[in-house]
């Protein structure tokens, strides 16, 4: 990180003063908030004078910037004013911003057609960079963050100016640099540990083994990333103050995608785009995988098979990834990236095997294996969906079509052979009830239920032995994604090609949410622990989140990628719950409905910070929709198939949040009020928990009225008991509300004073309330004794003993609590008996 003002470097001392001036300069123009910046700087373990930091941090880059500047004089190039900070100068003075309108002016040639202007705009990006890693040694979780995100742009970019020099004759200024890194195979002596993988990552050749990538094969240079973030504040940068930066320096999310092409398979070291990386972190939990993966735009753009790129072999029939046209992070997967690329390593020497990679919506299964198998040859790569089941081999001929025509030219012919076999025996009734006959057909042991049909079984044989026979040809991968939705052949082909696969290459990947499909290795994405997520989010995110959202993100996502994600990147709550409707999109209308009982239900711990579960037990839902226990049950399993949702017994609990805040606060609010007041009035009928009643009453803010605060008033005893911390809240919202009638709200108001004082709270005014109040001696004198109680808790003794003393001169004070505030009174001046002489020593 580099300033300079008139030509002149500037000194700028601490890293941390550092960390604030790149927050300020990567929001040229912008206002940023001393929360943000404390939160850019020192993250969740932010001390408690990080205020008082940023304040001499911005002062002494002030007089850096502007060391002319009188000391009393207010600032022009940074300014302040009511907790927020701005540094005004135009987005050319920031060489990252001039990095980033680069790259955005080339997209725009590119999209006009200009090759020419868009090499041009690619290599004065390229250009900016020096030497050095991106912001080195500046702390805090922005700068980690920006480190990455600039180095996969930096690598996005030199990738895109690999793929425009194939198709240019004329000489580059950069050509010198990248045109050898195309052949080298080997690491240079500027390779940087830190961004080669371990794993083989060259492409599959039967009995050799794969260089690892090189960090100038992967960058297009010989030297390794380096800064482009040189802040050069000039004077006609102070002239032109107000400029904003542009919106392409906005971190890329899933509506900008770079403008890259996925460099096709076959270009050796170059096609590996694996990085694994150790970002700044509080622990050694810390550590994360980032991935980039881009796939090509389509045909039109992609060269043909058989193209030589200069200095490069030709490249070979290869099927793209389904992962979409973007830059994508894997974090926390590193053990899971290393066992899938070891299997193709080990398939590639003629060692086959058969991975199936288990997560629910959202876990990163398509991004991982897409990931972990780039820079492979012969990969095939097919989708399940509701259709696939109806089309007899169809996701085994997509997987090799493109990767073996030949292949799939046989099994087309094979599949068209199979009415010898009655549909009917091939997928029972597929047409009907696609996902129930297909999820019903897996047997103890994963696989599905084969067809009695003598014919079906030597379809099967084949199909196995006509991949078999291409994999001895040349070592070959075939990934079926969602297997669970393949069709039945296709299942029983990847079943049997699974025995005795260790004796072809050939390696099978399939990615399914239930915890059943083929036997093989099992590579398990489990929910990303909190330091990942955490890393997840700063890397993904707009903005350095504040703490209290950054909470509230990793709350409600659980762990799940693909949550983290949405919710980092729009804080709006828009593309969260696009994400939601689309995996709840494929349930039935009866499951969703349903889903959305259980998230009114549980609603109420939405309200609460912190991660606690949203559930709801089927037999209370069965009573709030009036349904049977067992038709509820049924309609939920295909959000636990989906997994979405767990069911165990009668407890059925959403595993994220998110989804559950999705189902609720998408409701209108109207009917949101009117559906949690009908469940509260049903529970009550139907006597059910009373804690429950108040929860529905709670979370849908539903208006109090006398009916409520009459049954209020019968169950206020048992909810105290059972559930005093919802009592109190409860009770809170009736001290409140002026309208409801004196005798209940006194009443009330009465328990949530005793319940304040059971939880060691103050509850002086609650009772003081009451016994300026009430009619009632006995209640009174209770009253008074919880107010002088309560003061003696927080060590307020002369208040205790002063409301003790004027309670007992009171002639209607009854013999019990007479009795007990003698108690409290004596114990009070012993107390005070004690503190005097230590004062009275003090001040001798």
């Amino acid at each position: 990180m580099r300033a300079s003002v008139g030509g002149a470097e500037v000194a700028f001392g601490s890293a941390r003063r550092t960390a604030v001036l790149c927050v300020l300069a990567l929001r040229a123009g912008r206002a940023v908030s001393r929360e943000q910046l404390v939160a850019a700087v020192w993250g969740e373990e932010a001390p408690a004078s990080a205020t008082a930091n940023v304040y001499t941090y911005v002062s002494s880059l002030r007089q850096a910037l502007e060391p002319a500047r009188d000391r009393w004089a207010a600032g022009q190039l940074l300014t302040s004013g009511g907790g927020i900070y701005q540094l005004h100068v135009p987005p050319e003075a920031v060489d990252v911003l001039r990095f980033e309108a680069l790259r955005e002016a080339a997209r725009e040639q590119r999209a006009a057609g200009d090759p020419a202007a868009e090499l041009a705009a690619v290599e004065a990006a390229l250009a900016l960079w020096g030497d050095g890693e991106p912001m080195a040694g500046v702390p805090g979780p922005f700068a980690a963050a920006q480190r990455l995100r600039l180095t996969e742009l930096r690598l996005a970019t030199a990738d895109r100016h690999a793929v425009l020099l194939a198709g240019h004759t004329t000489a580059s200024p950069l050509t010198a640099h990248i045109q050898p890194s195309l052949t080298t195979p080997a690491p240079t002596a500027h390779t940087q540990p830190s961004l080669t993988t371990s794993a083989p990552t060259g492409p599959i050749q039967p009995g050799g083994t794969a260089e690892p990538p090189t960090t100038a094969a992967r960058t297009g240079r010989r030297t390794a990333p380096t800064a482009a973030t040189q802040f050069r504040p000039t004077a006609t940068a102070q002239t032109n103050r107000t400029a904003a930066a542009p919106n392409s320096h906005a971190h890329p999310g899933p509506t900008t995608p770079p403008p890259t092409a996925r460099t096709p398979s076959g270009l050796g070291p170059t096609s590996s785009l694996l990085a694994a990386r150790t970002p700044p972190g509080p622990g050694p939990t810390s550590s994360l995988l980032a991935a980039r993966y881009v796939s090509g735009p389509g045909p039109a753009s992609a060269l043909p098979a058989g193209t030589a790129l200069p200095g490069g072999p030709a490249l070979p029939h290869a099927r793209r990834s389904p992962v979409p046209r973007q830059r994508l992070f894997l974090i926390g997967r590193t053990e899971q990236v290393r066992r899938l690329r070891h299997a193709a390593a080990e398939a590639r020497a003629g060692r086959g095997v058969s991975v199936r990679v288990e997560g629910g919506p959202g876990s990163g299964k398509t991004v991982l294996v897409a990931a972990a198998l780039d820079g492979f040859e012969r990969i095939g790569w097919a989708t399940g969906d509701e259709l696939a089941q109806r089309t007899p081999l169809g996701v085994l001929i997509e997987s090799a079509t493109g990767v073996d025509d030949a292949l799939a030219a046989r099994l087309q012919e094979l599949a068209e052979n199979t009415d010898a076999a009655p549909p009917q025996k091939l997928a029972e009734n597929t047409e009907a009830a696609p996902l129930q006959d297909v999820t019903d057909s897996i047997d103890a042991a994963g696989l599905r239920e084969p067809p009695t049909d003598d014919d079906a079984c030597g379809i099967v044989e084949r199909a196995a032995a006509l991949v078999r026979e291409a994999a001895a040809e040349a070592p070959l991968i075939l990934v079926a994604d969602d297997l669970h939705w393949a069709d039945p052949l296709t299942v029983r082909v990847w079943s049997a090609l699974t025995a005795g696969i260790a004796q072809h290459p050939l390696l099978l990947v399939a990615t399914t949410r239930q915890a059943t499909g083929p036997q093989g290795e099992v590579v398990t994405l489990p929910p990303l622990d909190p330091a990942a997520a955490t890393a997840l989010i700063r890397a993904t995110a707009p903005e350095p989140p504040e703490p209290r959202r950054l909470a509230r993100i990793l709350d409600d996502a659980g762990g799940n990628p693909h949550y983290l994600r949405h919710l980092a990147e729009d804080p709006t709550g828009a593309s969260p719950a696009a994400a939601v409707g689309a995996h709840l999109a494929s349930l039935p209308e009866t499951t969703r409905a349903t889903l959305r009982g259980v998230a009114f239900l549980g609603a109420y711990e939405l309200t609460r910070p912190g991660p606690h579960p949203v559930a709801a037990r089927v037999s209370e839902l069965a009573v709030v929709t009036e349904r049977d226990p067992d038709e509820v049950a049924a309609a939920l399993a295909p959000a636990r198939d989906a997994g979405l949702l767990r069911l165990d017994g009668d407890r059925a609990e959403f595993r994220h949040r998110v989804v559950a805040r999705t189902l609720h606060e998408g409701t209108p609010g109207a009917l949101r009020v009117a559906l949690h007041r009908s469940f509260a009035d049903r529970i009550a009928a139907a006597a059910g928990p009373p804690e429950l009643v108040v929860a529905q009453l709670l979370a849908g803010e539903v208006p109090l009225d006398d009916n409520i605060a009459a049954w209020l008033s019968a169950e206020v005893e048992p909810l105290a008991r059972r559930a005093p911390q919802i009592a109190v809240t409860m009770l809170q919202r009736v001290r409140a509300h002026h309208t409801l009638a004196p005798v209940r709200r006194l009443t009330l108001t009465a328990w949530l004073a005793r319940l304040l004082l059971r939880g060691r709270r103050n509850a002086a005014a609650e009772a003081g309330w009451v016994a300026a109040r009430t009619p009632d001696h006995d209640l009174a004198g209770e009253m008074r004794w919880i107010a002088a109680r309560s003061h003696e808790q927080r060590g307020q003794f002369e208040t205790a003993a002063e409301i003790a003393r004027t309670a007992l001169r009171e002639p209607w004070i009854t013999p019990l609590w007479a009795e007990a505030l003698r108690t409290l009174l004596a114990r009070v001046d012993t107390r005070l008996t004690r503190s005097r002489p230590a004062l009275t020593g003090d001040r001798s």
